[in-house]
């Protein structure tokens, strides 16, 4: 409400008071005077404040349209498809990192598709093995069999895969059994001789030869090579047999080390771009995180299956034939 405020200074001359001086003022006459200026200020802040509002959005749309790009192309890359061509036509930093993408989604897309020649000649390998090669998941499923191995389960292949193997034998087979402690904590490669009933009802003599797989002191499956000893006896399929090993030992190393060839190249490629970046392009630098995380771990599975495949040394003592 209106008020009227008033001062008042006393005037003394030495100690004895001899006047005053006295200041009123009204505060609806202050409104008055400045109302006008407070609604003025007022609007022009909105105004201000509405204009950079839209300023900022249009400039951020157009400063995080190539990043989005490069993001997408980025996951694409993760969830293992083709990068394509990201269409950022620009001349600073992100243009640069663009292009660099692009060349980098090339070379991927090339070293992927020779990887997937290796993976289909070293998967004919196996499959025109005489003996039955069965992967067993560490949760107990098959995860791959080779046709010599339809016959051994009596069952096709494609109903095979994915299917727990006590389920597809029973479990009281003897296979199951012996899947089950190759998938037991520390397990150790094993050899066991022993007779199969096969579909038909008539049993085999066979050598199964059961190698773990094993990752940080952790099994993650187990290979199971199952030969048929009554085949193996005949002359001409024991050199045969030899011969495909062979070729499947030497398809395995090379296919392995070419692998590690072009991992090598995209590490130091992928070092550049981060190199190249900015501070401040911190979703390009997590996404180039993403992509050396997965490099990593593939460069580790690598390795790990060239630990699997290197020959051990053999221990050569006189035995009763």
């Amino acid at each position: 409400p209106p008020q009227i405020l008033e001062a008042q200074i006393p005037l003394l001359l030495g100690t004895r008071p001899f006047g005053a001086v006295r200041v009123g003022m009204s505060t609806s006459l202050i409104r008055q005077q400045l109302e006008a200026d407070v609604k003025r200020s007022l609007l022009l802040s909105l105004v201000a404040f509405g204009l950079a509002l839209v300023i900022g959005l249009v400039l951020g749309d157009v400063t995080l349209r190539p990043l989005r790009q490069i993001s997408a192309g980025v996951d694409r890359l993760v969830r293992g498809e083709t990068l394509g061509t990201l269409g950022v036509d620009r001349r600073d930093e992100l243009g640069d990192l663009a292009a660099r993408l692009n060349q980098l989604g090339e070379r991927i897309h090339e070293h992927r598709a020779k990887l997937l020649g290796e993976k289909s000649r070293l998967e004919q390998t196996v499959r025109v093995l005489q003996d039955a090669v069965l992967f067993i998941n560490r949760d107990g499923r098959l995860g791959f069999a080779n046709p010599a191995a339809e016959g051994l389960l009596g069952r096709p292949l494609p109903s095979l895969l994915g299917a727990p193997i006590a389920t597809v034998l029973g479990a009281g087979h003897p296979l199951v059994q012996i899947a089950g402690a190759a998938l037991a904590p520390q397990a150790t490669p094993a050899s066991h001789r022993l007779r199969l009933v096969v579909p038909n009802g008539r049993s085999r003599e066979v050598m199964l030869s059961v190698y773990p797989v094993q990752k940080s002191d952790l099994v993650e499956g187990a290979v199971i090579a199952i030969q048929d000893l009554e085949a193996a006896k005949a002359v001409y399929s024991l050199v045969d047999y030899s011969a495909r090993l062979a070729e499947f030992g030497r398809l395995t190393s090379g296919v392995a080390h070419e692998i590690k060839n072009p991992l090598n190249a995209i590490v130091i490629h992928l070092e550049l771009i981060r190199r190249d970046l900015s501070p401040e392009m911190t979703d390009a630098r997590e996404s180039l995180e993403v992509i050396a995380k997965e490099i990593r771990r593939l460069d580790r599975i690598v390795h790990d299956f060239l630990q699997f495949i290197r020959p051990q040394e053999l221990k050569r003592q006189p035995v009763d034939v």
